[in-house]
């Protein structure tokens, strides 16, 4: 499922890449024809920042999902994995910041203690 998205968001990049460099043609030939005279410079004011507007939105976009950003999946997961099996050995060989990090890594909502039952409460 994950090796979907990420083809998803390859394919995605490319066509992005694609409207961003026709959204450059068309700037470059109305900065042509506002240098030669053929359009006034209301029409062209208007038009291009518009057409640069949209460029701006496309590369957001293309900065949100671009698949660069996701770390390469077979790392995670052996990262992952290395952790999840030596959880005590870190447990045990670190200082109070590396267990505080790590208890913030296993419990994200906190941890807390019910005295009344004398149990931990996740």
């Amino acid at each position: 499922m994950l090796v979907e998205v990420y083809k998803e968001q390859a394919y995605d990049e490319k066509v992005v890449l694609s409207e961003i460099n026709k959204l450059k043609q068309k700037i470059d030939v109305l900065d042509e024809r506002f240098a030669f005279g053929q359009i006034e410079k209301e029409l062209y004011d208007k038009v291009v920042s518009k057409e640069k507007k949209a460029m701006t939105d496309l590369q957001k976009r293309l900065l949100q999902a671009s698949p660069s950003s996701i770390p390469k999946i077979e790392q995670g997961i052996e990262e992952s994995l290395q952790l999840a099996l030596n959880i005590h050995t870190l447990w045990q060989d670190g200082d109070v910041y590396q267990r505080r990090r790590l208890q913030s890594l296993m419990f994200p909502k906190g941890l807390g203690y019910n005295l009344s039952k004398d149990a931990f409460v996740v």
